[in-house]
């Protein structure tokens, strides 16, 4: 019995194993005072844990344009190599602070504080967000690790970025910090092993955290490829539109530990995923992997999520990525 032969609020429930915040754009995913993370709040911008949100952090160039793990210019040129280094740069959320660290290059301390009147509007996929610059120290720990000039901006939540209209929903966010798509992402172990499968190659090869999602899911409730199907899910509290299957760029390919380049081993194992998002027949074809998710403005005054809670489908539809190629019977 596949995923939409289920009843919407039957048994068919997965559950969270992983919770990820990435308070600095590309750089590695938050431990607290040391320790994993194993619960978030969730907010109007997405996750956030105290007053550290996803994604509330951007690099920017010289021409305020983002600075990401890519590399890429204002035309998405590979010309920047050093880039790929933000993800040697570890987070820990401390209590009035964030610590990094990025091994010998050393260590910077980054304050929480007031946020003032914005003097930044980073350029991020076409979109205008306000930004204030934190201190000299942290822009120069960045432009010495990067070989470049850039500038460490914190996103004024008062003014936070707009989802494109697609994915919006009625009673939904629709707004986000500075993340690519959406305030949130899932992906599926089960998914990601099947991918393995296919390609001959030994499961856990390319882990699941090269995706960068806020919620890991074993996947074994939904099957390979069943969040594709998925319209709307309750995650423990919270309530979520799935609004969109994810396009892939060259970051997986990345050692989210060290930076390095895994010889485009994701994009090899995504070779099957080759196909357009509902609605983008016409464009090129682009490699998808996990979902993007909108959540539902709560009432209650504290919703959060914890590792081990449920993941309960309360929506089903057909899935919403075309591929290019049939899957193999």
């Amino acid at each position: 019995m596949g995923l939409l032969d289920r009843v919407p609020g039957s048994d068919l429930a997965d559950s969270v194993s992983c919770l990820r915040l990435f308070p600095i754009k590309s750089c590695q995913e938050a431990t607290s005072d040391g320790a994993p993370i194993t619960t978030l709040e969730v907010g109007p911008t997405g996750f956030h844990l105290g007053e550290v949100v996803d994604r509330g952090w951007v690099l920017v160039d010289s021409d305020d344009t983002f600075v990401s793990q890519r590399g890429w210019d204002q035309r998405r040129a590979r010309k920047h190599r050093d880039d790929r280094k933000l993800a040697a740069v570890a987070v820990d959320v401390r209590h009035d602070h964030l610590h990094l660290a990025a091994g010998a290059h050393g260590e910077v301390v980054v304050p929480f504080g007031a946020v003032g009147e914005p003097r930044v509007r980073l350029r991020l996929w076409g979109d205008e967000v306000a930004a204030t610059e934190e201190s000299e120290t942290s822009s120069a720990f960045f432009s010495s690790l990067l070989s470049r000039r850039v500038r460490l901006t914190k996103v004024d939540l008062r003014q936070p970025r707009w989802l494109p209209g697609t994915m919006r929903r009625d009673g939904a966010a629709n707004r986000c910090a500075a993340a690519d798509v959406t305030p949130m992402s899932l992906v599926s172990q089960s998914s990601l092993d099947h991918l393995h499968d296919l390609a001959g190659e030994p499961r856990g090869s390319l882990p699941l955290d090269r995706f960068r999602a806020n919620i890991d899911i074993p996947g074994a409730a939904f099957g390979p490829f069943g969040e594709d199907r998925l319209r709307r899910v309750r995650i423990g509290d919270l309530d979520a539109h799935v609004v969109k299957a994810i396009l892939r760029c060259p970051v997986p390919n990345i050692d989210q530990r060290t930076g390095e380049d895994s010889l485009r081993l994701a994009t090899r194992l995504l070779v099957p995923r080759l196909g357009w998002v509902k609605g983008g027949e016409g464009r090129r074809a682009l490699q998808a992997f996990g979902q993007a998710l909108n959540h539902v403005c709560s009432a209650e005054p504290s919703v959060s999520v914890k590792v081990g809670d449920p993941v309960l489908p309360t929506d089903v539809g057909e899935p919403n990525l075309t591929l290019k190629h049939e899957p193999p019977g």
